[in-house]
């Protein structure tokens, strides 16, 4: 039986000190062909560079601006820096900004993830078995962007909210943090983070 629940703030202001349209993929944008874009330790260029990106990369999630949205903190391996955003085009989206990208969400102790593409879902469980599923999106009313989604699906169901989150094993940060309730074979609570996909 497939469970779905959609909660929708339509609210104007940060939540946990990002805005209500990220994190989102971006692509480098405005970047000659022969030079990189900088990703600094810190949201100005008096910050020491810490990676780079190509001038074509593509997907790159950026989690949250600064204070007046110039700058973006993006995941860097296991760690994370700051890009200037006008180096950077956001990805077009739907509604609610989630919705149009795939997701992987993943948690410790004991390990688990699942991934969803579109309306197909694949959960691979604490005992490492890969659980393919269907889930039913519902975009919401127009023009309200979601900070939490519940997602059903036939073995329980998980709550996606729009915070920062910790994998509590790197430095790496994520955009979204996730809830997840399992109902068979016993019922369980686990926590996670996820981050958004190029849709494959």
């Amino acid at each position: 039986m497939i469970r779905v629940l959609v909660f929708l703030l339509g609210l104007a202001g940060p939540v946990h000190g990002q805005s209500l349209d990220l994190p989102a993929l971006f692509d480098v944008a405005g970047v000659a062909a022969n030079d990189f874009l900088n990703v600094r330790a810190g949201p100005g260029t008096e910050n020491e560079v810490v990676g780079r990106l190509a001038y074509n990369d593509t997907g790159i999630e950026v989690i949250k601006s600064n204070g007046d949205g110039s700058w973006g903190l993006v995941a860097m391996g296991e760690g994370e820096g700051w890009v200037a955003l006008r180096f950077m085009e956001r990805q077009p989206g739907s509604v609610g900004g989630v919705r149009a990208y795939a997701m992987l969400c993943t948690g410790t102790e004991p390990f688990w993830a699942f991934q969803i593409k579109g309306e197909e879902m694949i959960f691979f469980d604490t005992e490492g078995r890969n659980l393919p599923d269907t889930i039913i999106w519902d975009a919401g009313p127009e023009g309200l962007q979601p900070v939490a989604r519940a997602i059903g699906f036939s073995s329980g169901h998980a709550i996606v909210e729009r915070e920062i989150c910790s994998d509590g094993m790197s430095e790496r940060p994520y955009g979204l943090s996730v809830s997840l309730i399992l109902d068979e074979p016993e019922k369980r609570f686990l926590s996670g983070c996820c981050s958004l996909q190029m849709p494959r």
